[in-house]
């Protein structure tokens, strides 16, 4: 099967992934299971033979290690064939489409139950999700000043029937040297690359997509060129949230978490942030003011912010003031206004004179 047609039906397919536990850590179709006909050691010395020796001995070479993990190999795709739907498709894939994946798909067969291979493999997949990025998205942006709550405007937003994508829940990141705090360990690069293609595949294109306003690097993911550039130019709304109150959002927060790991965070941006600031936050911390010592640091975060956005130069700007960021009526509000700035540009392109809206965007 093409990539295409291995990733539809999402509901009834069953990914099984036959390759090495280290292919597999760095990089996976979401949702796959791994079940790999070579473990990392003999994947190593089947690939060494490959390269000295040619393609004859390493493919002996791995069809003995095959065999030898038939036993192991049964065990496992029993387990995954009784355990599924008699009814879902069985789709498996390996780096390229070749020994590994037809192997176990011949094994399954011997089950009873059908299953197809991945053409090209993972490495065509990856190719696939490239390609995901380069699409047209219809994006729209929330934007604002660190402690606005957009994440959380996200949510209300998706629970408003909203298309939502979380950048930071798919980074496990904040996005901030403080990002990372009481989260899981991030996913490699590749494999967030690889959830957010997923999630955007499963959006309906003609409607929009809101997401939050990010830098490229997310923690330690980066999000892919193409699509950065878009999130840059689709137009924005900017939640201008009084300081006191993003103060006592961070507050609320990251109160419950631990204390040393919020000084170690703090400590980070010492030398950008000036160490007598630094101190004055951390006596703070300290004395159990996490309101008064966001407000200290929030001070670095607005100037580093302004820098950003006076390069990004968006093509719309909408500026929404509110002290109440997770209010319902600031939902129903932020949508009334995406859907007032989708008209407007539609016409626009058209008739740039008549659109009444064009003057509330800057």
């Amino acid at each position: 099967m093409s990539a295409r047609e291995f990733l539809s039906d999402a509901t009834d397919r069953l990914i099984v992934d036959v390759r090495a536990p280290l292919e597999f850590a760095e990089g996976h179709i979401p949702g796959a299971i791994n079940i790999p006909v070579l473990d990392d050691r003999q994947r190593e010395e089947v690939g060494t033979l490959y390269q000295r020796e040619g393609r004859g001995v390493a493919t002996r070479t791995g069809l003995q290690f095959v065999q030898q993990r038939l036993p192991e190999l049964k065990v496992r795709i029993r387990e995954v064939v009784d355990s599924a739907d008699p009814d879902s498709d069985l789709r498996i894939n390996c780096w390229r489409g070749g020994m590994r994946s037809r192997s176990m798909a011949w094994l399954a067969e011997q089950f009873g139950h059908g299953a197809s291979v991945l053409e090209g493999g993972y490495k065509a997949y990856r190719q696939h999700v490239l390609n995901v990025f380069q699409q047209p998205w219809n994006l729209v942006v929330l934007s604002g000043l660190t402690g606005a709550g957009k994440t959380k405007q996200l949510h209300l937003l998706r629970q408003a029937g909203e298309q939502v994508i979380d950048l930071e829940g798919l980074a496990h990141h904040r996005g901030s040297a403080f990002g990372g705090i009481g989260l899981p360990p991030q996913p490699t690069a590749q494999q967030f690359q690889n959830n957010l293609a997923d999630a955007l595949e499963r959006f309906d294109m003609g409607q929009r997509i809101w997401l939050e306003d990010e830098s490229q690097n997310i923690g330690r993911v980066v999000i892919h060129d193409h699509f950065i550039q878009q999130i840059r130019q689709a137009p924005a709304i900017f939640l201008d949230v009084p300081q006191a109150v993003r103060a006592q959002n961070l507050a609320d927060e990251y109160g419950r978490l631990s204390r040393d790991e919020l000084k170690e965070s703090t400590l980070k941006i010492a030398k950008r942030f000036g160490g007598q600031n630094v101190q004055a936050a951390l006596e703070l911390l300290e004395r159990g003011d996490l309101a008064g010592c966001a407000g200290r640091l929030l001070d670095y975060y607005d100037k580093t912010y302004g820098v950003a956005r006076a390069r990004q130069n968006r093509p719309l700007f909408h500026e929404l003031a509110t002290e109440r960021p997770l209010d319902a009526a600031l939902t129903a509000e932020l949508i009334e206004i995406a859907d007032q700035q989708r008209w407007c540009k539609a016409k626009t392109q058209v008739q740039p004179s008549t659109c009444k809206e064009k003057p509330r965007f800057i």
